[in-house]
């Protein structure tokens, strides 16, 4: 993996990963009001959907032989938005 700095500089072309939380409405995937994705990762199903959509980004990037920023599906996973979805997070 190369330093994220380095490769700002260096390539013509990063690609980002998108619309995860689109996509996974439009295929059906329960997403919670408060904390979006972050209680797919809790339960087997929930993982895998993410895997697929993460594994086609990642594949795209490694056929254009582009590096790709992939961000984590919790980014709503503040202690406040998971009490709300009754998460049960111990930090």
């Amino acid at each position: 993996m190369r330093d994220f700095a380095a490769a700002v500089m260096e390539e013509e072309a990063i690609l980002a990963e998108g619309a995860v939380i689109e996509r996974l409405r439009r295929s059906g995937d329960r997403l919670d009001t408060h904390s979006l994705a972050t209680s797919l990762v809790f339960d087997d199903e929930g993982k895998e959907a993410l895997r697929e959509i993460y594994r086609s980004y990642l594949d795209v990037a490694a056929d254009s032989g582009l590096p790709i920023v992939i961000l984590a599906p919790t980014w709503k996973a503040g202690t406040d938005m998971c009490e709300k979805a009754g998460l049960d997070i111990d930090l």
